[in-house]
């Protein structure tokens, strides 16, 4: 199944749609909907939203689609794999589709297209002529994100990391993380005032207590299996770093810190780990589709790659087969 994402035709983004169908568009006639997370403005438009689960579903196809082709996009644009192909795509598409909830529209699915587009800005750095001016670009879309992510309020520690990898930090570009992060909060601020409302975060819903792994060992196998490959991915990159030029070099290392970045989210939002895992999918679909990429081992991949389809397959579909088995 991993020839149909190994180039870049057209063929690939049919094999990427007809994929993303058969995985996704059957749960309509077994799963319910679920409510989102917090009871912000923000939580309840989402539950609104799910009140229609055919057009909840629908938008949610739309969306994870669309990432996943602008998500190839980057990945092409920036040559941050050594081949062009569908694969990061493909893999962005599996590592959305774990838990049920993803099944619906969910901030974490629409704050994933901010980030993508932060990330996109970033990679840029390395050829943009005005380096600060993309930070500050960079910090706004992540600050606009946080209205769906709340954990994104910290990205501006991340900026800095990313600008480390590339070049000395100057003022500059402190003043331009800064006053970038700031700006959607002004304009939200400015409007708030203007309609006489407070400014509200989505809700964290952090809490001490961790899923119940009996009743979750489904997922958490689908889990395991994703970052299994990931970790395989993680040692590819590593054997052949200093092969690389310079600007992939740099490339893995930003993938790399938002890779610990974002598991550090997942580790404080454990108990919600159903919302906040996909907040990595970027990362995690970089370094395994990565792995997956080639013709060597070329067998053993494939039978990986199964293992990985058939554990989502049923992770996704878990509540249902509970209610047919129990």
């Amino acid at each position: 199944m991993l020839k149909y994402f190994q180039h870049i035709r057209p063929s690939a983004i049919i094999a990427l749609l007809i994929g993303t169908a058969l995985l996704r568009l059957p749960a309509y006639w077994f799963l319910e909907s679920s409510s989102q997370p917090g009871s912000d403005i923000i939580g309840g438009f989402f539950n609104g939203l799910n009140s229609q689960p055919a057009v909840s579903m629908l938008m949610a196809f739309v969306f994870l689609f669309g990432q996943a082709l602008i998500f190839n996009r980057i990945c092409i644009e920036h040559d941050v794999l050594y081949a062009h192909s569908f694969l990061p795509a493909w893999m962005f598409v599996l590592c959305n589709s774990i838990f049920p909830e993803m099944l619906f529209i969910n901030p974490v699915l629409v704050g994933n297209f901010l980030v993508l587009g932060a990330l996109s800005r970033v990679l840029g750095f390395y050829r943009a002529q005005d380096g600060a001016l993309v930070l500050f670009y960079t910090a706004a879309l992540f600050s606009l994100s946080s209205f769906f992510i709340v954990e994104y309020i910290a990205a501006p520690i991340l900026l800095i990391i990313f600008t480390i990898i590339f070049k000395n930090v100057k003022v500059r570009d402190l003043l331009a993380i800064v006053s970038g992060a700031m700006i959607p909060f002004i304009f939200l601020g400015a409007a708030a005032l203007m309609f006489d409302q407070k400014i509200k975060l989505p809700s964290s819903g952090y809490k001490l207590a961790l899923p119940d792994l009996q009743g979750d060992i489904l997922h958490f196998l689908a889990v395991i299996a994703l970052l299994f490959l990931v970790f395989l991915g993680l040692a590819k990159t590593s054997i052949n770093y200093l092969k690389n030029n310079i600007q992939t070099r740099r490339v893995s290392l930003i993938f790399i810190s938002f890779l610990v970045f974002t598991m550090l989210i997942i580790a404080i939002r454990f108990n919600g780990i159903n919302f906040s895992f996909h907040i990595a999918a970027p990362a995690i679909s970089l370094f395994s589709g990565y792995f997956l990429l080639g013709n060597k081992g070329k067998n053993s991949k494939e039978f990986l790659h199964f293992i990985l389809l058939a554990a989502i397959v049923i992770s996704l579909y878990s509540p249902a087969l509970n209610k047919l088995l129990f």
